[in-house]
């Protein structure tokens, strides 16, 4: 199930998704400027937010995705899947979504950036069809791009063939 994020129902499980599964990956996070709760809170009202709970709308999210729309560009902000539900296909969905949005709002390509040394994920969005752009050594991270299909194309895509 997936489904919008709520701030008051999912917060607190989505920053322990970040504080567990990103921030540890991270080179610029460091033990002094660990983003605190409201910093956090207020990076997670900008954009679009989806949450992934298990089976059922009530349930603690287990994944999320945090996006932002800006003029033709998609930023994929965040994406995070608990150690538990990973290899279950959430974060593609997720990414499926998240893309969807993006296109939505008129975006024709989506960026993220993928930390050094995290091969998984760098495996992962490669997948997806992101491509890497190039080397930010300042942050450690790698920035990936893909171009998104223009809604008439995705439409299109979606009919059933003659």
């Amino acid at each position: 199930m997936i489904r919008s994020y709520q701030p008051y129902k999912d917060f607190t499980a989505v920053v322990r998704l970040i504080r567990k599964e990103l921030i540890p990956l991270s080179h610029t996070v460091q033990e002094e400027n660990i983003p605190t709760d409201a910093e956090l809170a207020a990076r997670l009202s900008e954009g679009k937010c989806y949450v992934s709970c298990g089976r059922g709308r009530l349930e603690t999210p287990d994944a999320f995705i945090h996006i932002v729309a800006e003029d033709d560009t998609l930023h994929v902000d965040m994406l995070a899947v608990s150690a538990a539900s990973q290899g279950k296909r959430i974060g593609r969905r997720l990414m499926e979504i998240g893309e969807a949005y993006g296109i939505a709002e008129g975006c024709r390509i989506a960026r993220l950036f993928v930390d050094h040394g995290n091969e998984r994920a760098h495996r992962f969005y490669d997948r997806l069809g992101y491509q890497t752009i190039r080397y930010h050594p300042q942050l450690a991270c790698f920035e990936l791009a893909k171009t998104l299909p223009a809604l008439a194309e995705l439409a299109a895509s979606l009919l059933p063939a003659n």
